[in-house]
């Protein structure tokens, strides 16, 4: 079972097209991510990748100098159905309460 655990910054073509985007003091666009603990102990983010759902590990992003994480080094392993189907997803409101991961 996946467990939302916190939130990350990501930077990336999803951010500067968002509406719920928030801008660095540089200008650079953001979205808060909610980040997944896999029953194994990995910690990442669950994404669409074109057609599929994907769980992208949390170590995979490069970090650029404001802290804020960026594309993923690696690639990411495909979710499958019944692994997609447990995932507890929340609200806005309740990825705001989640506390930032750094």
């Amino acid at each position: 079972m996946f467990s939302p655990i916190g939130k990350v910054k990501i930077a990336d073509e999803i951010a500067k097209l968002s509406l719920r985007s928030e801008k660095t003091r540089v200008g650079t666009p953001y979205i808060w991510e909610t980040v997944y603990e896999m029953p194994d102990g990995t910690k990442g983010l669950i994404r669409w990748e074109g057609q599929r759902i994907v769980f992208q590990p949390l170590d995979d992003f490069k970090t650029n100098v404001e802290g804020i994480r960026t594309i993923p080094n690696h690639q990411c392993r495909a979710l499958t159905r019944k692994e997609y189907q447990a995932i507890p997803f929340l609200c806005y409101d309740e990825k705001e309460a989640l506390p930032e991961i750094l």
